[in-house]
């Protein structure tokens, strides 16, 4: 049974009718892990974005247009699949260079996330951690939670510093992901290396 979640209240809350267990729970805009992106997309809207070291899987980013709650989401599909199955989920709000506040926003999600999953799946924190040498001064503020069969709900806010921004006009954001273990382990073993 899918846990019903929505994201309302001045950012993300979540609402959930019972404990997710499983990360094909977890829902984020109607959109949970293993329903057909072709539900929500068509064809045409379902960009390829490959990664550096593998072509196994794809992420489609989409800026959002009628949503109050996020600016952005990427869906992560597995290349070649013909029925478009969700393996993994981001959601993303955008802070300029406001790190703070995104800060104040993910913990309020954390706990949220926490009321949504129950006492069994704790998180793991990484309060704050250097991004890579691509981009430097820049930080990671990351919050995950581990299920069981190893598929991940992480959240975290991007402090990009702001010799990056100006560079690349990203900003500060925050995001909410959800992988199925078997993607997760694609990023974390093939997708760069």
């Amino acid at each position: 049974m899918r846990v019903l979640t929505a994201f309302t209240i001045i950012f993300f809350t979540f609402i959930s009718l019972t404990k997710a267990d499983d990360i094909r729970e977890i829902e984020i805009e109607g959109m949970v892990i293993g329903d057909s992106a072709l539900n929500f997309f068509n064809r045409n809207q379902i960009n390829k974005n490959f990664y550096p070291k593998s072509k196994k899987y794809y992420y489609s980013f989409h800026n959002t247009k009628n949503s109050d709650n996020y600016d952005q989401i990427q869906i992560h599909l597995k290349n070649n699949d013909e029925n478009f199955i969700i393996q993994g989920l981001r959601a993303g709000k955008l802070f300029g260079e406001n790190i703070s506040e995104c800060l104040l926003k993910k913990s309020s999600l954390v706990e949220e996330v926490k009321l949504v999953i129950g006492p069994n799946i704790k998180p793991e924190i990484f309060p704050k951690y250097k991004h890579s040498d691509m981009y430097p001064n820049s930080f990671v503020h990351s919050t995950q939670f581990e299920f069981n069969n190893g598929s991940l709900l992480r959240v975290y806010c991007m402090d990009f510093s702001k010799k990056v921004s100006d560079e690349k006009g990203w900003q500060d954001s925050l995001s909410i992901e959800i992988y199925n273990s078997d993607y997760r382990n694609f990023i974390r073993d093939e997708a760069y290396n």
